[in-house]
Formats: C-alpha cells, structure tokens, sequence
C-alpha cells in the first residue's frame, strides 16, 4: 500500500502555480481557456505523472512513461477545443499549443524536476506575454462588425485601403448603401489584431477626411 508522502503535495501545489501563471496571461487577454483550465491542466498532468511514478510499487512494477505518454497525445483533444476557423481566420491556436505545454510542466512537477518545470513556465509565460509585443501583429485575433460612413466621393478600395493602414483586414463581403446624395455607408467585419482596442480603430478611421462615421454594430 502506498503512504502519502508531502513532496508529493508539494509538486502538485508547484504545478497548480505554474498552471495559474500561464492562465493568467492568458486570461488577460480574454482568451476561452484563462486561469482554471491552465490550472487544471497541470494538476491532472502532476497528479498522473505521480500515479504512474509512485502508484505501482506495490505490484513491484510499472512503467513510469506509459501514462505519460497518453498524457501527452491525450491532451490534443482538449486543445483542439479551443482552435476555430471563422472566414478563413484560424485562431486559439496559441491557446492550444499553451494547453498542450502545461501539461508538459504538470508532468515535469510530477516527476520532481521542480527546477526545470520553473524554468519552462517562465519561458512559456516569456513567449506569450513579452514576444507578443515585439513580434508582428496577427490580424484576426479581434472581430469587429463596422458601419463606416463616408463620403460619395470615396469607394470601397480607399475604406479597404484605411483598414489595412491600421493594420485591419476585411473579412467575407462588403455591403455598401447609399445614405444620401453625399455619402455612402458600408457595413464589413474586420480582423484586428488582438490587443487592438475597438475604440483605437475608430478613432484612427476618424482620422481620415473621407470618413464621416463609424459605428460597432
């Protein structure tokens, strides 16, 4: 019969930090899966880790790499969950590598090498959070329905043209109505990129003399 033993706690409370560094990064930038699933994911990772490590000593054997294994390919299905395709624009996929990664930590604090599961969370959270702000923008991480008035004078290619100066892209098509004599309105969703605020755009649009109005929608 196996006896509990505290550095075992002691790996899990260390792989439920790691998890809740992780998760807060990406729960400040409103991502689906944020602190709890990181969190979760890294304990059932430690926890699996020592069930396959310590839990077969009685029997006199066992295979420390099998279940870790499975941990590893397993952990797949969830970080598909948070990977969707809308008009051509793949996104969580940061998200799910994150997922699939902390798992790879909780199973580091499961075996004992707290040290390098310390390491590899700081890296993680080095990636996420600081390259983010030095590394090109990814369009498409914010979508964004726009109603843009403009002038008459001012076609679908200056507003097109507008968007990607402000580092935006439409997406799927452009309805395009005439308000009055003097100016015409188009409805269109946008990507932007993520850390992108809604009302940094418009004011940018705004900017611009041939636009009279935009609107969220």
């Amino acid at each position: 019969m196996n006896v509990f033993e505290w550095n075992w706690l002691l790996r899990l409370l260390a792989a439920m930090a790691a998890g809740f560094m992780i998760g807060f990064e990406r729960h400040n930038h409103a991502k689906d899966a944020g602190i709890r699933t990181h969190m979760m994911v890294a304990l059932g990772s430690c926890l699996l880790m020592l069930i396959s490590k310590y839990g077969f000593k009685d029997i006199g054997s066992g295979d420390p790499a099998r279940v870790a294994a499975q941990v590893v390919s397993g952990i797949g299905f969830l970080g598909a969950g948070v990977i969707f395709i809308r008009h051509d624009v793949v996104q969580g996929l940061t998200t799910a590598a994150g997922i699939w990664a902390t798992s790879a930590i909780g199973l580091c604090f499961g075996t004992g090498m707290l040290g390098l599961g310390a390491i590899a969370a700081i890296l993680m959270i080095t990636v996420q959070h600081v390259f983010r702000r030095f590394l090109p923008r990814n369009a498409g991480n914010l979508l964004i329905k726009l109603k843009i008035r403009t002038l008459r004078t001012a076609g679908i290619m200056d507003v097109v043209s507008l968007l990607q100066s402000n580092e935006c892209h439409v997406l799927g098509s452009t309805r395009c109505s005439a308000e009055d004599e003097n100016s015409l309105t188009f409805q269109c969703e946008v990507g932007a990129a993520g850390d992108m605020h809604p009302e940094e755009l418009i004011q940018a649009l705004l900017a611009s003399d041939k636009i009279l109005s935009v609107e969220i929608i």
